[in-house]
Order: structure tokens, then sequence, then C-alpha cells
């Protein structure tokens, strides 16, 4: 049995979108609460102000991560029968 036999190919396609789905999730939960942690001042209990890159980082790596997700379905995922 070879990587290019139809059934194998496809199993290894379904684990790899899985463990990237995984890895991607975990990095953007650790971005948010990396970014959370900083927007919170626990010395005097009150929040920072907000700053422009506040509103890039967290929707930004949550749609880089889709992006990612997706361009990943798009190239191996896809039927090329």
């Amino acid at each position: 049995m070879s990587y290019a036999d139809g059934v194998a190919s496809r199993n290894w396609r379904y684990i790899g979108c899985f463990l990237l789905g995984m890895v991607l999730s975990l990095v953007t939960l650790a971005v948010a609460a990396l970014w959370y942690l900083s927007f919170w001042d626990s010395s005097t209990g009150t929040y920072r102000a907000v700053v422009i890159a506040d509103f890039l980082i967290v929707p930004g790596t949550v749609i880089g991560s889709g992006l990612v997700l997706w361009l990943y379905f798009q190239k191996f995922m896809r039927d090329r029968t």
C-alpha cells in the first residue's frame, strides 16, 4: 500500500486536517488568553486603555487560523477524481 492509495491517502488527509485544526485552536486560545492577561492590570484591578493593536491581534488570529485551515482544506481535502 502506498501513500498514493485513495483510501489511505484520504485518511491521512483527514488526520492532518484534524491535527491542524487542533493546533490552530490551541494557538488561537493561547493568543486570546495572553491578550486578556495583558489587558487586565491585576495590580490595580482595572483594564488598560484599548489600542488599535487590540482590534487587530485577537480577530486577526481567529481570521488567520480560519484562513490557514480553509487553505489546507482547499489544497488537500478536495477529491481530485
